[in-house]
């Protein structure tokens, strides 16, 4: 009797997983159809079978939460990752990686949408929406938004992200644009990716007001020029606004 002989209700373990495999079903004398604990099921060559070179294309084995999934998107090309999958995984990193959170906490309260959860549906949506040299960025179509996810989302011009970044971990607990320098408040923005200096207050109230105000009319006017993509146009002048609003309250 063949030892090696493989029998439906045979179960093997991936060497990249450490998942199992059952067989449900013999192809012939060289292939047989294995089914995964997560309802995965392909065709495999026995001998790669038997050597454990199997892989489950729904395990989360991406920061324990992302997938594969089935489709013809692939994760690399010649031993490099490709660049749909590079974003979609440091997006993954930065939500639910605990060494990331220690650089920035704030993602402690972000979430991955579940449909992004396979690398297939955001692979997908990336090639819908790519603009080459710009980044995935969550926060300007939604404001305070909590979540990634297709209808959150959009690729910006580097500059832009950098504009309306909070940087909040590193001013201390100073309101933003607002520094202290010598029993002087300091207000101070950036402005075309120039940093500038716009005078020194009594108080930080004084400085942030001014912050405020600069800073809205510029995001107001950078909302026209020509690489800002047309749905962004309108939420920018709106946030750009609502700073003003703030400043005046004051």
């Amino acid at each position: 009797m063949n030892r090696n002989l493989i029998k439906v209700g045979d179960s093997f373990k991936s060497n990249s997983s450490q998942t199992i495999a059952t067989v449900i079903k013999l192809i012939d004398s060289r292939k047989a159809l294995i089914k995964f604990n997560s309802g995965y099921e392909y065709i495999v060559d026995r001998r790669e079978l038997r050597k454990g070179n199997i892989k489950d294309r729904l395990h989360p084995s991406v920061f324990g939460i992302g997938y594969i999934g089935i489709g013809n998107f692939k994760s690399g090309k010649s031993l490099k990752h490709t660049k749909e999958y590079r974003i979609w995984k440091g997006m993954l990193a930065r939500v639910y990686d605990k060494k990331s959170h220690i650089k920035n906490p704030t993602y402690t309260e972000i979430s991955v949408c579940n449909e992004w959860h396979n690398f297939q549906n955001f692979a997908q949506w990336y090639s819908d929406n790519y603009i080459d040299g710009y980044h995935l960025d969550k926060d300007i179509l939604v404001r305070n938004n909590k979540e990634y996810s297709p209808s959150t989302c959009i690729f910006v011009p580097q500059w832009l992200n950098n504009l309306l970044t909070d940087h909040a971990s590193k001013r201390g607990h100073y309101s933003q644009g607002v520094t202290k320098n010598n029993n002087k408040y300091q207000a101070n923005v950036s402005l075309n990716g120039v940093y500038t200096a716009l005078g020194r207050f009594s108080t930080e109230r004084e400085a942030h007001k001014v912050y405020l105000l600069t800073k809205g009319e510029h995001i107001k006017e950078c909302s026209q020029k020509p690489d800002v993509p047309k749905k962004l146009i309108d939420p920018l002048i709106d946030y750009g606004q609502t700073l003003i609003n703030k400043a005046e309250e004051y």
